[in-house]
């Protein structure tokens, strides 16, 4: 990967490393596995077991996490948590999601600024933001199909301004 824009390819280096475990005690049956996880389990052979479920975070890797390898000194920082399996579906969910993206075409720049919204920002000022934008989309429905019913009912233009009409349209 080229970061600087110079001609020549630099290695880069991620400087953490988030490791995370299923630890809640889920028991799947081995017919409804949701397909997200299927991939993720290693079976032993010949038993219906399975081993626990690791999984390594890199969907917080953007291009300004990205070290030069410029020197033999590489710092890494490895971090371990438990995940449940609802989080870790919604990020199994959201890689193949990018993965998605990026067959359609999207630019590496692209898909970090799409991160960024998610990774980067605070859950609670996201969630704000989604509950205001949700009810500012009903408002415009609610506006909008007032508008309708007005319009629809009217046979004249009778009563209605030139200005009203023309600020209306």
């Amino acid at each position: 990967m080229n970061l600087s824009g110079a001609d020549t390819p630099v290695t880069h280096w991620i400087p953490w490393l988030h490791i995370h475990s299923v630890e809640e005690d889920w028991h799947f049956n081995l017919r409804k596995i949701p397909a997200e996880i299927w991939r993720t389990l290693q079976f032993f052979q010949r038993t219906a077991q399975y081993l626990p479920i690791l999984y390594v975070n890199r969907l917080k890797v953007t291009r300004k996490h990205l070290k030069p390898l410029l020197n033999d000194q590489m710092p890494l920082e490895i971090t371990y948590s438990p995940v449940s399996v609802g989080q870790l579906r919604l990020w199994l969910t959201f890689g193949e999601s990018m993965k998605s993206m990026t067959a359609l075409g999207f630019s590496e720049k692209q898909l970090d600024d799409i991160k960024g919204v998610f990774f980067d920002t605070s859950l609670w000022l996201f969630l704000i933001t989604m509950f205001v934008t949700f009810f500012h989309l009903l408002f415009d429905v609610l506006a909008f199909k007032s508008d309708i019913s007005f319009w629809r009912g009217r046979k004249t233009m009778v009563g209605l301004s030139t200005r009203t009409l023309e600020w209306t349209c």
